[in-house]
């Protein structure tokens, strides 16, 4: 009986152990979602031209040091 309770008192801290060491890590699917999204916040790195006219509104100054 008390072998049977320290071992499972070692296999609940080995787990424990392993689930702080462990804890950062991204499963797959989490990883290849993260990637994705990374992937669209930066569409200026994909592979295309991008045309521009002429603006549409006059810029004007704005002084930050007054």
């Amino acid at each position: 009986m008390v072998i049977v309770a320290a071992a499972a008192l070692c296999i609940y801290q080995l787990l424990a152990a392993c689930m702080v060491i462990f804890e950062n890590d991204p499963t797959a699917s989490e990883a290849i979602a993260a990637k994705r999204h990374r992937h669209e916040l930066t569409p200026y790195k994909r592979n295309f031209s991008m045309m521009y006219g002429q603006p549409t509104t006059n810029l004007e100054h704005v002084p930050h040091l007054e």
